[in-house]
């Protein structure tokens, strides 16, 4: 689940049912793309499109207005235009279990291209950045695919001063 706000004031939400919500300043809400179904196509968007989502949690809007979307079980970002089309973006690479971590190069947003890739355990919950000092909170449980069997937090914090070459800094995890 995620949300942003573009310069409009209109809140964009992704929400449990593989949906992107919008709210518009007066209240009124709409889809703005997915279908319902957990799955991974490309397509129309709105309630009763061919777009479907699988796991969309954080979100970006640019100032075209295009919506981004990561598809978290999916393992991509995506994107929604302003006339509703959903199209991928980025597809990672499958690292055979956790996430990654791509910073990536959006100078010409048609194509985005990672800088570097890290990998980190378990499954992405939230992050922030703090000045050049990006927080990852993850988490692994038993269903998380490569996780471990005893459920666990993490924040993992990375310097991002120039992140074509992210480091690590430092990770503290909680059982």
């Amino acid at each position: 689940i995620g949300m942003a706000i573009d310069v409009h004031g209109t809140v964009y939400v992704s929400d449990a049912d593989n949906r992107i919500r919008v709210v518009d300043p007066l209240g009124n809400t709409t889809t703005l793309a997915g279908n319902g179904k957990a799955g991974h196509v490309d397509g129309i968007g709105g309630a009763t499109g061919t777009a479907e989502f699988n796991g969309p949690g954080g979100l970006a809007v640019d100032a075209e207005g295009n919506v981004y979307v990561a598809d978290m079980n999916n393992n991509c970002v995506r994107k929604v235009d302003t006339a509703g089309n959903v199209s991928t973006t980025y597809q990672t690479p499958d690292n055979g279990g956790g996430a990654l971590v791509l910073p990536v190069d959006v100078s010409d947003p048609t194509q985005p291209r990672a800088l570097t890739v890290h990998p980190v355990a378990g499954e992405i919950a939230d992050s922030r950045l703090v000045g050049t000092v990006l927080y990852l909170a993850t988490y692994e449980n038993a269903a998380c695919y490569g996780c471990g069997p005893t459920p666990r937090t993490m924040v993992t914090s990375f310097d991002v001063t120039s992140p074509a070459a992210m480091t690590e800094v430092m990770q503290v995890s909680f059982a």
